[in-house]
Formats: C-alpha cells, sequence, structure tokens
C-alpha cells in the first residue's frame, strides 16, 4: 500500500502494487492500482472506447497546390 500525489494537482490517492517488473540500469516498472475510481487523476482525457482512429489527410507538395 501507498499513497501517490499528482504534482500538478496535489490530489493525493491510496494506491497498492499490483506489478513488480524486473530491475534494471534505469530501474524498475511498477503497477499501481487506485484502491477507488480516479480517472480523472492525472488529468488525461482517454479516447471512449468506440472511437475509431482516422488517418491524416495525405500530405501535399508544392507541385500539387498550383
Amino acid at each position: 500500500m501507498l499513497s501517490i500525489t499528482n504534482p500538478d494537482t496535489l490530489e493525493e490517492l491510496e494506491c497498492r502494487i499490483v506489478y513488480l517488473g524486473e530491475t534494471n540500469d534505469r530501474g524498475q516498472r511498477v503497477g499501481l492500482e487506485f484502491l477507488s475510481p480516479a480517472p480523472h487523476f492525472w488529468g488525461v482525457e482517454f479516447a471512449a472506447p468506440d472511437w475509431i482512429p482516422q488517418a491524416p489527410p495525405p500530405a501535399t507538395t508544392p507541385a500539387q497546390q498550383n
């Protein structure tokens, strides 16, 4: 069990560790699970489950613009 704090909002939530990855020269990956739902804790809006990405329009060259 641990508490994490969003440094931008100072919101604090309790979590539990659910995964420990291999230790390497860059550190160790740790998976956390919030003890209560907090979909906006990090301030990131995720796409809706039914969202389908659209391909970007093809790039144009100066010759195509004339």
